[in-house]
């Protein structure tokens, strides 16, 4: 397991504060995924899609973005796709503003 991913892992079984997270070119699209816990053990996901359509649009009309509040989350070696925070699993998790 990668140190970042180790020190997600112990920060939040311990509930301590962490900031984990990617930016990446993903196919045809600007993706940014990151999980964030809280000292007093609350853990979210942040989830930004440039263009859910593809085709790299730079109206801003086709982006997507999600905030949850996620129960646990989980790090796993296995490589999952498409999901792009390949390594760590969450459980739990509701949109903010449902």
């Amino acid at each position: 397991m990668s140190k970042g991913l180790t020190c997600v892992d112990e920060a939040s079984k311990n509930q301590q504060a962490f900031i984990y997270g990617i930016h990446t070119l993903w196919r045809d699209t600007y993706v940014c995924e990151a999980y964030i816990g809280s000292n007093d053990g609350q853990l979210y996901r942040l989830f930004y899609d440039f263009d859910v359509r593809g085709g790299m649009d730079t109206t801003g009309k086709h982006d997507w973005y999600v905030e949850e509040v996620c129960d646990a989350i989980s790090i796993e070696e296995q490589i999952r796709v498409p999901h792009y925070m390949n390594h760590i699993v969450d459980s739990g998790c509701r949109r903010l503003d449902d």
